[in-house]
């Protein structure tokens, strides 16, 4: 049989489930997301994308390659459906300016050996 976790923080759920309109598959939200959760998305041309990135590179290797930029910590990495690091990485830097330049100076230098393909 089913039973049901109960809420995050451990303690039981207290009536049904209310969803939104039409069924849309969710609790209805009673106020909206605080408005610092909106300043936090990048700017336009902040973010870079990376190909060709070696499966076996974590974080640490793909900010280290992007060494003597202002970027932010802030580093995506794309996941196969069998839950192994793909190709593919993002990272989001302050301004699209620096972000440009990164893409001009680092266009298919290496990742150990690996030539790693950007774009903005």
């Amino acid at each position: 049989p089913f039973f049901s976790r109960g809420g995050f923080d451990g303690r039981p759920t207290r009536g049904p489930a209310r969803f939104g309109p039409r069924g849309m598959g969710g609790p209805r939200l009673r106020f909206a997301p605080p408005q610092e959760h909106f300043d936090e998305a990048p700017h336009p041309g902040c973010t870079v994308f990376m190909k060709n990135v070696p499966y076996k590179a974590g974080t640490n290797e793909i900010l280290d390659f992007f060494d003597g930029y202002n970027m932010t910590n802030n580093v995506s990495r794309r996941y196969n459906p069998n839950n192994t690091p793909s190709d593919e990485a993002k990272v989001v830097f302050f301004d699209p300016d620096e972000a440009f330049r990164a893409v001009q100076d680092l266009h298919h230098k290496k990742i150990w050996d690996r030539q790693i393909y950007l774009r903005q």
